[in-house]
């Protein structure tokens, strides 16, 4: 199942165990030259607060109205994920970046993504190019680059579109 990362924000996240609602998620965590989402940060730090996240391979699931965790143990501090931590340091998204080609030709803003709920993979781009009212759904597995200002496609990445309206998945 595809699942938008603004559907996966405030989602409550569920311990399996006891059925008690643990953490909500508040952001990610992108490994964004793979493609692929690592933890899901359910308290961001701060000047006297600790970031803590669940890494993704402990999730049990993904659905519309929670996410699943076996026990609240899976919550970590980042400090003890080095990785994670310079990674979520980083702050790179891909929400409100700029897609470009190679040769420079901008295709739009990246509004939104969708990842696979198994896998953490992310499988689409949502953009919008100020023009038109809907949002274009692209497939993300020809990026090239992801860095803070812009996120890099091959040259022959404009033909690949396909029109959808607000929270229609492409055929």
């Amino acid at each position: 199942m595809i699942k938008r990362y603004r559907e996966l924000i405030g989602l409550p996240i569920l311990e399996l165990r006891t059925g008690e609602n643990i953490a909500k998620v508040q952001d990610v965590i992108l490994n964004a030259q793979e493609r692929r989402v690592l933890a899901l940060v359910v308290e961001r730090g701060g000047l006297f607060k600790t970031a803590r996240a669940i890494l993704f391979e402990r999730v049990e699931g993904i659905g519309d109205n929670a996410v699943t965790v076996e026990t609240a143990n899976v919550i970590v501090e980042l400090p003890q994920h080095p990785d994670l931590e310079r990674l979520y340091k980083r702050g790179i998204h891909l929400q409100g970046n700029r897609l470009v080609t190679k040769s420079g030709n901008r295709l739009g803003k990246i509004v939104d993504f969708g990842l696979e709920t198994e896998t953490g993979e992310i499988v689409l781009l949502y953009l919008t190019s100020g023009l038109l009212k809907g949002q274009t759904s692209v497939n993300a597995q020809k990026i090239i680059t992801v860095g803070k200002d812009a996120v890099i496609v091959p040259d022959d990445y404009a033909a690949e579109p396909e029109e959808t309206t607000e929270g229609e998945e492409p055929s």
